[in-house]
């Protein structure tokens, strides 16, 4: 699909973008963990050891001892999903400047959960040849996120996308 030259450099790696991919039988996403470095200004001045620490993660994969610990229950995981959601949301505006990525989370959920589809186009993506897929699921089918509405954030040509989706639902039995 085509952007637009100002769609591409709006995605582009250092613009971090989210990362979407739809097949036959799930959606695949993936989304940035932040660090929001106004929530705790004093551990801005550690930022060089985190980049050191990631460059040695890289270097050297085996090195376990250097990696975060990951929650180890379900309830832990919703907590920590629960928490990032409300932070994502009650972000204020030197949060858009002041933030450092720390990680990307890859996420799925199955197409069996999808029940309706649709597409937006904003007036600032027109420009850029983008619009958002809005897409409903069924409640409580994911475990990462619980809200009914998916979004797949710029997806160029996004109406083109939309008519080759439904067409594609239409023929899978999916009731």
């Amino acid at each position: 699909a085509k952007r637009t030259w100002l769609g591409w450099c709006c995605n582009v790696d250092c613009c971090l973008p989210n990362y979407y991919k739809i097949t036959s039988e799930r959606v695949l996403h993936s989304e940035w963990d932040i660090w929001y470095l106004c929530d705790s200004p004093l551990l801005a001045l550690l930022l060089p050891c985190y980049c050191l620490r990631g460059i040695a993660i890289d270097l050297c994969p085996a090195c376990s001892c250097l990696r975060f610990k990951a929650p180890k229950d379900s309830e832990e995981n919703e907590a920590d999903h629960v928490l990032r959601a409300k932070r994502r949301a009650e972000r204020g505006c030197l949060d858009y400047c002041c933030f450092c990525p720390t990680g990307r989370s890859a996420l799925f959920w199955d197409i069996d959960l999808l029940s309706d589809i649709g597409a937006k186009q904003g007036c600032g993506q027109i420009f850029r040849n983008e619009g958002n897929l809005k897409m409903h699921r069924m409640a409580g089918g994911d475990a990462d996120n619980n809200e009914p509405i998916f979004w797949v954030k710029n997806v160029p040509e996004v109406f083109s996308l939309f008519d080759d989706l439904s067409y594609e639902l239409s023929q899978m039995d999916l009731s």
